[in-house]
C-alpha cells in the first residue's frame, strides 16, 4: 500500500482564511518583528484561536515557523549563511568590540547592502561585526569552554500545553 503524501503546512494553510493570511503575512514581510498578538490583530482573530487554528493546519506553533518558510514564500532558501559566499573581500583590520580586539577579513556584501568583520578567532562563525543599512550586530562576549547553556531536555514551544499545565497547577 503507497504512503499517502501530505503537503507542507505552509501550502495547507492556503485553505484557512486567518491561517492562510497570517503565513501571506509572515512571508511578505520577513523582517517585521512578528508576535503572535500582531499576527491575531491583522487576521482579526483572538491570539488563542490564531496559535491553535495555525498549530492545527500547519503542523506547528506560528513563532516557530521556519524562517526558511518566512524568507522564500514557503521555498526553502538555497541562500549560503556565509556572507563571504555573496562578498567582496576588502582587506585585513583591527577591530575592537565590547569582547576585545580582532585582526577580522573585511568583506562588503556585492549588492553594497553592509559590510563583515570574520575572525578565525572567533568560533563557531567567525563573525565580530556586521554592518547595513537595516541592522547592525557587534560581538560583545565570547564564552569558551561551554559545550551548551541549555540544561534540560529541549521542548517545542507550545502555548496551548502551556496554558493547559498552568491550568492544572
Amino acid at each position: 500500500m503507497a504512503a499517502r503524501l501530505r503537503a507542507p503546512g505552509w501550502y495547507r494553510a492556503q485553505r484557512d482564511p486567518e491561517v492562510g493570511q497570517a503565513v501571506r503575512l509572515l512571508q511578505e514581510s520577513p523582517a517585521e518583528a512578528w508576535t503572535i498578538g500582531a499576527l491575531a490583530s491583522q487576521t482579526r482573530v483572538s491570539r488563542a484561536t490564531l496559535a491553535r487554528r495555525f498549530a492545527e493546519v500547519v503542523g506547528q506553533p506560528p513563532m516557530e515557523f521556519p524562517m526558511q518558510m518566512v524568507n522564500r514564500g514557503g521555498q526553502p532558501s538555497e541562500q549560503s549563511a556565509d556572507a563571504r559566499d555573496r562578498a567582496e573581500r576588502v582587506g585585513n583590520e583591527s577591530v575592537t568590540t565590547p569582547a576585545g580586539t580582532f585582526t577580522c577579513e573585511h568583506w562588503r556584501l556585492k549588492d553594497r547592502s553592509g559590510d563583515v568583520w570574520i575572525s578565525d578567532k572567533v568560533a563557531p562563525w567567525g563573525l565580530v561585526k556586521m554592518t547595513g543599512r537595516e541592522s547592525n550586530m557587534t560581538l560583545v562576549r565570547i564564552i569558551t569552554g561551554a559545550k551548551t547553556h541549555i540544561t534540560g531536555t529541549p521542548q517545542n514551544f507550545d502555548p496551548m500545553e502551556m496554558m493547559r499545565q498552568r491550568k492544572n497547577q
